[in-house]
């Protein structure tokens, strides 16, 4: 380990996630509903029947699948004492002090083992990253499980982030909807939360 990274927890490797927000997946459909439409309007119906709904079905599930493996990228996060590290699409990391986190949304990895990613950062600047799983036909894996429930726990303990509410409408979309912010210190001492 060098140094420079000795009081850093060690990096967590986000593979396979989809980086833009997560309405940019609708479009993503929307891609693969019109060929699929098309194709069995103008070939399928006629020589399938109704047989050939499911086989469309198939069709749109593969250009989804496709163009979402497409816009996946592997994100590494770490932390250190003061600022948080996230990896840019070269691999660079790109620091960010504790103060410019305005909140995270994600799901309560401690209490449950959801192996799938639904992270939101969002700054104080406005810019936001969002992480989440993409893959449609996800088994469960205990050994992600375990790394996010370890992510999420260096991240309440570096960052000092502490549960302010659920957001429903991320709920209904089966994304983390738990809001949590970082708690500040002002300047007479006092700790304040920042929504």
């Amino acid at each position: 380990m060098s140094p420079h990274r000795k009081y850093c927890t060690p990096d967590f490797v986000f593979e396979q996630v989809f980086t833009q927000p997560y309405v940019v997946i609708y479009p993503a459909v929307l891609v693969g509903i019109v060929p699929a439409v098309l194709f069995y309007v103008l070939f399928i119906r006629h020589f399938f029947k109704h047989v050939g709904l499911a086989l469309s079905l198939g069709i749109v599930i593969i250009i989804v699948s496709l163009i979402t493996s497409l816009l996946s990228k592997t994100v590494r996060i770490y932390f250190d004492e003061k600022s948080i590290f996230i990896s840019d699409s070269q691999g660079d990391f790109t620091r960010y002090l504790k103060r410019e986190i305005a909140g995270i949304y994600c799901y309560d990895y401690e209490t449950n083992n959801k192996p799938n990613v639904s992270i939101t950062i969002i700054l104080t600047n406005g810019k936001r990253f969002d992480l989440n799983s993409i893959n449609l036909f996800e088994r469960p894996d205990q050994a992600k499980a375990q790394m996010l429930r370890q992510f999420f726990t260096a991240a309440k303990k570096r960052l000092h982030l502490t549960y302010v509410r659920k957001n429903r409408w991320r709920g209904l979309q089966g994304l983390g909807a738990n809001w949590y912010v970082p708690l500040r210190n002002d300047l007479l001492g006092n700790t304040t939360m920042v929504i």
